[in-house]
């Protein structure tokens, strides 16, 4: 029990309803100097078309040796009961495949929501976001055969500078976005919210130690709200 990070409870009366496959992980923070993993993401809940519910949540799984112990974590689709899916039970996950995401990273493990189909990731160098299209009982059981979805365009936080600076729409026009002071990659163009400048409060040092922020993404009539580092909000119509 004291290994445990995430726990299933019945709201009526606090017992464990099941437990969640789910290892632990989080964002490092600085205490008094020294690294440590704040609390981990809380699970997305999602309704789908006949009401199950069933919740996206990061989990922590190895076909094989990592040179990095960290590169163990995978997104996630947890059935909450044991007829979701055939041969599942209560707290066991699918994988979900995305493409160019920094959610495999353990120490980096930061807030998900989710809207419709899309999911967000609020990684602290970009909002990533990505659509779940096929999610049929035959996916998802191995890393390789996963729960496919579809890339829609990050909002990076603080973008190297490349291509031609737009301030009015805030795209990206280079066919990729490299996070300013730190070299990580997201593929294709999006939106950029800070250029060449870090972005308040975030510091200039080797890693990032900021710990838990909230930096969520949601949608709401008709906007996309980007939170930033600092609590600053960026808006996007769709």
């Amino acid at each position: 029990t004291n290994l445990k990070n995430l726990f299933a409870l019945n709201l009526d009366n606090g017992t464990e309803k099941f437990i969640p496959a789910v290892g632990y992980g989080g964002t490092e923070d600085l205490v008094n100097g020294s690294a440590y993993l704040d609390v981990g993401p809380v699970p997305v809940i999602k309704t789908l078309a006949d009401n199950t519910e069933i919740a996206y949540q990061q989990f922590r799984s190895s076909d094989g040796a990592q040179y990095d112990g960290r590169w163990d974590s995978h997104l996630g689709e947890m059935v909450l009961n044991n007829n979701t899916i055939s041969g599942m039970v209560a707290g066991n996950l699918r994988f979900v495949g995305l493409t160019s995401s920094q959610s495999k990273i353990t120490d980096e493990q930061n807030p998900w929501t989710m809207a419709g189909n899309t999911l967000f990731y609020a990684h602290w160098g970009a909002s990533e976001a990505h659509v779940i299209k096929d999610r049929s009982a035959s996916k998802g059981s191995t890393s390789t055969n996963p729960i496919t979805t579809t890339q829609i365009p990050a909002v990076i936080r603080r973008i190297q500078s490349c291509g031609t600076k737009n301030t009015t729409t805030h795209k990206v026009n280079c066919g990729g976005m490299t996070l300013f002071d730190d070299g990580r990659y997201w593929s294709g163009n999006g939106w950029w919210v800070y250029w060449n400048v870090l972005d308040p409060p975030t510091p200039s040092r080797g890693a990032y130690s900021e710990g838990i922020l909230p930096r969520y993404t949601y949608a709401s009539d008709g906007l996309i709200i980007v939170e930033g580092n600092g609590g600053d909000l960026f808006a996007l119509t769709y």
